[in-house]
Parts: C-alpha cells; sequence; structure tokens
C-alpha cells in the first residue's frame, strides 16, 4: 500500500506536516471539530431555524412527543432533529424530521444514538413512529 504524501497543517503560518485526513496537525487537530461544529451553531442562529423551531412547537402543542407517546404530558423545550444534520445536512428544514422533546427524553435520545448505529437506527425509527403517529392523530 502506498503511503499518502504528508501535507501542510491548514492552520495559516503552521507548517507542521500532516497525514490526518482533516488536515490539521496533531498540535491543531481540535480545530477541525470548531470549524466543523461552526457550520451546525451558524445554522442554528439562522431566521429560517429559528421560525421553524417556533412552527414545530406549535405543531405539537408545545409537549413532548415521546412522553405523550407514554401518555405522560411534559413541555418540550428542544426541535430535535430525528436525522441529524452531520447524517443529512439537506433534512435540516424537513417537517418530518423534526420533534418537539422535553430536555430528559433529548438526553435519552442522544445517548442511544451514541451507543452504536443499530441503537441510533432503532431509535430513529420509533421517533419517526411517534411522529407520524402524532400527526395522523392530531393534524
Amino acid at each position: 500500500m502506498v503511503a499518502k504524501a504528508s501535507k501542510e497543517c491548514r492552520v495559516p503560518y503552521c507548517h507542521n506536516l500532516t497525514n490526518n485526513t482533516n488536515g490539521y496537525c496533531d498540535a491543531h487537530k481540535s480545530m477541525a471539530r470548531i470549524s466543523r461544529e461552526d457550520k451546525y451553531d451558524k445554522f442554528y442562529r439562522t431566521i429560517e431555524w429559528i421560525n421553524k423551531r417556533v412552527y414545530i412547537l406549535n405543531r405539537d402543542y408545545g409537549v413532548c412527543l415521546r412522553c405523550l407517546s407514554k401518555g405522560k404530558t411534559v413541555d418540550a423545550a428542544v426541535v430535535h432533529h430525528i436525522v441529524e444534520l452531520k447524517d443529512c445536512w439537506n433534512m435540516r428544514l424537513f417537517n418530518n424530521n423534526l420533534i418537539s422533546l422535553c430536555p430528559s427524553c433529548h438526553k435519552q435520545v442522544h445517548d442511544r444514538y451514541k451507543e452504536n448505529s443499530l441503537s441510533k437506527r432503532i431509535e430513529q425509527k420509533d421517533l419517526q413512529k411517534i411522529l407520524r403517529e402524532f400527526l395522523n392523530t392530531h393534524i
């Protein structure tokens, strides 16, 4: 197998060579995460997201749909992307990819997402089913 040629770090005036796929040397590898997160952080400050978030919370009557599916009524504080932004940027504003959750359910969902890819897919399917059933009975 042929070794990949080293390139200079992406940080201006850093001349360290790297083979890291993100283009940053080991001294600056944390910057790769920062620049990647900037895209998402900026999105969450756009007027499109702010308006969509209000729309989804209103659509879901301001309640956590995951709790509601278990017979509990809990105020929602989060609009969650079922398919995460990092996995499909184009779905970021799709109504059928957004669900209102309480902070507790949001944490539980992300904990499941982090377990492994199978747990993530199962949780996503569960959320899609919860959303579909809610929309079929309330809208």
